[in-house]
Protein backbone atom coordinates (compact mmCIF):
# COMPACT_ATOMS: atom_id res chain seq x y z
CA UNK A 1 0.00 0.00 0.00
CA UNK A 2 2.61 2.67 0.62
CA UNK A 3 3.82 3.04 -2.69
CA UNK A 4 4.22 6.47 -4.45
CA UNK A 5 2.30 4.37 -7.75
CA UNK A 6 -0.59 4.12 -5.63
CA UNK A 7 -0.40 8.08 -4.84
CA UNK A 8 -3.28 9.76 -6.60
CA UNK A 9 -2.75 11.82 -10.16
CA UNK A 10 -4.16 14.75 -7.98
CA UNK A 11 -1.44 14.94 -5.34
CA UNK A 12 1.01 14.97 -8.04
CA UNK A 13 -0.91 17.94 -9.79
CA UNK A 14 -0.74 20.09 -6.31
CA UNK A 15 2.76 19.07 -5.46
CA UNK A 16 3.60 20.40 -9.13
CA UNK A 17 1.66 23.66 -8.59
CA UNK A 18 3.22 24.49 -5.71
CA UNK A 19 7.05 22.87 -6.28
CA UNK A 20 7.52 24.60 -9.98
CA UNK A 21 10.67 25.84 -9.84
CA UNK A 22 10.13 28.96 -11.37
CA UNK A 23 7.52 29.18 -8.37
CA UNK A 24 9.73 27.78 -5.29
CA UNK A 25 13.04 29.18 -4.34
CA UNK A 26 14.22 25.66 -3.12
CA UNK A 27 17.42 27.20 -1.53
CA UNK A 28 15.16 29.47 0.68
CA UNK A 29 14.01 28.08 3.79
CA UNK A 30 11.03 30.53 3.88
CA UNK A 31 9.73 30.03 0.12
CA UNK A 32 10.25 26.32 0.94
CA UNK A 33 8.13 26.46 4.51
CA UNK A 34 5.71 28.70 2.11
CA UNK A 35 5.04 26.12 -0.21
CA UNK A 36 4.69 23.46 2.06
CA UNK A 37 1.69 25.25 4.14
CA UNK A 38 0.49 26.29 0.90
CA UNK A 39 0.15 22.65 -0.86
CA UNK A 40 -0.88 20.84 2.76
CA UNK A 41 -3.77 23.31 2.96
CA UNK A 42 -4.80 22.42 -0.97
CA UNK A 43 -4.45 18.54 -0.48
CA UNK A 44 -6.55 19.01 2.74
CA UNK A 45 -9.49 20.60 0.43
CA UNK A 46 -9.09 18.38 -2.01
CA UNK A 47 -8.36 14.70 -0.27
CA UNK A 48 -11.00 13.17 1.91
CA UNK A 49 -9.05 10.67 3.44
CA UNK A 50 -5.96 12.17 4.33
CA UNK A 51 -4.71 9.13 6.85
CA UNK A 52 -4.22 7.57 3.70
CA UNK A 53 -2.28 10.23 2.13
CA UNK A 54 -0.55 10.57 5.19
CA UNK A 55 0.31 6.82 4.98
CA UNK A 56 1.69 7.02 1.17
CA UNK A 57 3.52 9.73 1.93
CA UNK A 58 5.44 7.90 5.12
CA UNK A 59 5.58 4.61 2.31
CA UNK A 60 7.63 6.89 0.05
CA UNK A 61 9.75 7.88 2.62
CA UNK A 62 10.37 4.80 3.79
CA UNK A 63 10.98 3.29 0.30
CA UNK A 64 13.07 5.88 -0.46
CA UNK A 65 15.31 5.34 -3.73
CA UNK A 66 14.76 6.50 -7.60
CA UNK A 67 12.23 4.81 -7.98
CA UNK A 68 10.12 6.99 -5.43
CA UNK A 69 11.51 9.98 -6.29
CA UNK A 70 10.69 9.88 -10.42
CA UNK A 71 7.34 10.67 -10.10
CA UNK A 72 8.04 13.60 -7.84
CA UNK A 73 10.43 14.34 -10.86
CA UNK A 74 7.94 13.97 -13.29
CA UNK A 75 4.97 16.62 -11.51
CA UNK A 76 7.98 18.98 -11.31
CA UNK A 77 10.93 20.93 -13.74
CA UNK A 78 13.19 20.09 -10.86
CA UNK A 79 15.70 17.38 -11.06
CA UNK A 80 15.59 16.00 -7.26
CA UNK A 81 17.98 13.40 -8.17
CA UNK A 82 20.65 16.03 -8.84
CA UNK A 83 22.31 15.91 -5.34
CA UNK A 84 22.63 14.75 -1.74
CA UNK A 85 20.96 18.49 -1.23
CA UNK A 86 18.30 18.40 -3.58
CA UNK A 87 16.75 14.88 -2.20
CA UNK A 88 17.49 16.12 1.37
CA UNK A 89 15.31 19.00 0.09
CA UNK A 90 12.08 16.81 -1.38
CA UNK A 91 12.54 14.50 2.00
CA UNK A 92 12.38 17.94 3.81
CA UNK A 93 9.04 18.78 1.84
CA UNK A 94 7.38 15.26 1.96
CA UNK A 95 8.16 15.44 5.37
CA UNK A 96 6.41 19.11 6.22
CA UNK A 97 3.21 17.99 3.82
CA UNK A 98 2.85 14.68 5.92
CA UNK A 99 3.07 17.45 9.53
CA UNK A 100 0.26 19.86 7.54
CA UNK A 101 -2.00 17.14 6.45
CA UNK A 102 -1.88 15.63 9.97
CA UNK A 103 -2.53 19.34 10.86
CA UNK A 104 -5.73 19.64 8.92
CA UNK A 105 -6.84 16.50 9.67
CA UNK A 106 -6.71 16.94 13.32
CA UNK A 107 -9.21 20.43 12.71
CA UNK A 108 -11.64 18.40 10.58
Amino acid sequence: MNSNAEITPDFFNVFGAWFDADLVDLYNQESVDNAIGGSGADLSRRDTDLNDLIARLTGVLEQWGPDKIQPFERATNIDWLASEQTEAILRYIIQGIIKELAFHRDRR
